[in-house]
């Protein structure tokens, strides 16, 4: 008997969102933001016959000298991406469950004008935010939306491959590190060589691929990559930190030329829902002017006062949840970043103009 399998089909109508499995413990999922326990404990054998039904038996052997290690499989209608590891001396599973089917922006609960963001001919949209906050799944949104609509060729670069894409008015060729390439920077560099328009990048890691990033932007080409961290000032802090000193002032005049967005977004659950908040810095003539001249802590203030240029903070999307009545004025403080500008709205009451809503 697959005890792994008999649970994970036991459970199969809950929407859960990862599976933990640990030797010798109670089989558990992520539920709806928060860890469920089964009644069933699993062995060292459980695990390698789970393994085996799914066709990555090498991985107990593998681990232990490579200690932990990512992989990827399909089972019954989803794909998960997991990650085997060691704790005190013992083996532990955890996978992310990654549905087949890509949801529409509009399906995800994102603002239309991100849509705005497949129309560039060149250079970087970054995509950003905290582990779990749907990256990948946004990404996956606008990369189709590209290959419903558009006649290009994309190039995703990914470690592992999560959304598997057909090729539909455009040509998608997928690439998965280690098992297609062996890094980003030598993906990104061969690339360049096979006639794309669009670079998907599943995240920059370090300052050489950040450098193959730039140049493939530099040269005309779209790049669409991920990064963990959360806002748009923080970002441009992240990318500036990841180089010398000796360094910086040349990143930040490449980057003003190259940059053309970043979206942030994290995931908050409120009752059975868990709803996208979303905060876009457009890279205008006054932000490439903030980078240069160092003054990044402004772009914040930056990104409020310009909504009707199209940019979005996180506080704003909050309030656009609370002006639909999602979420209660109390989780709207709970959650927002700049608290004193909420609460000085007078009586409570949040509104702002329909014509402004960029959804």
């Amino acid at each position: 008997m697959n005890l792994i399998k008999n649970i994970i089909d036991e459970y199969n109508d809950m929407d859960f969102s990862d599976i933990h499995i640990r030797e010798d413990k109670k089989l558990a999922f992520r539920y709806k933001g928060e860890i469920l326990f089964t009644d069933y404990c699993i062995n060292k054998s459980d695990i390698e016959l789970f393994l085996k039904s799914i066709g990555c038996q090498e991985l107990l052997s593998r681990l232990s000298f490579e200690k932990e290690i990512d992989f990827i499989f399909e089972y019954r209608n989803y794909r998960y991406r997991a990650n085997i590891f060691l704790h005190t001396k013992l083996v532990g599973i955890s996978m992310r469950k990654i549905s087949k089917i890509i949801k529409t922006v509009n399906e995800l609960g994102l603002p239309k004008i991100l849509l705005d963001m497949t129309k560039y001919s060149s250079g970087i949209v970054f995509i950003t935010g905290p582990t779990g906050s749907g990256k990948t799944t946004t990404l996956a949104a606008l990369i189709e939306y590209i290959n419903i609509h558009c006649k290009k060729h994309i190039v995703t670069i990914e470690d592992p491959i999560e959304y598997i894409f057909d090729s539909k008015e455009s040509i998608i060729t997928q690439r998965e590190i280690k098992l297609d390439t062996d890094n980003f920077s030598n993906a990104i560099r061969s690339a360049l060589r096979q006639d794309p328009d669009i670079i998907v990048i599943g995240e920059i890691r370090d300052e050489e691929t950040m450098k193959m990033a730039i140049r493939a932007a530099e040269t005309g080409h779209l790049c669409f990559c991920t990064l963990h961290t959360l806002g748009g000032a923080e970002t441009i802090e992240r990318i500036i930190g990841m180089f010398s000193f000796d360094e910086k002032s040349k990143i930040k005049h490449e980057l003003t030329i190259v940059l053309r967005a970043i979206v942030s977004q994290r995931l908050i659950l409120v009752d059975d829902e868990i709803l996208p908040v979303i905060e876009l810095l457009l890279a205008d003539k006054s932000v490439c002017t903030m980078i240069k001249e160092d003054k990044v802590n402004q772009i914040a203030n930056y990104i409020q006062t310009n909504i009707s240029r199209g940019m979005i903070s996180m506080d704003r999307d909050l309030i656009r949840l609370y002006n639909q009545n999602k979420i209660s004025y109390e989780q709207l403080e709970s959650y927002c970043i700049d608290i004193e500008h909420i609460k000085n709205i007078s009586s409570k009451t949040v509104y702002f103009r329909e014509e402004d809503s960029l959804f």
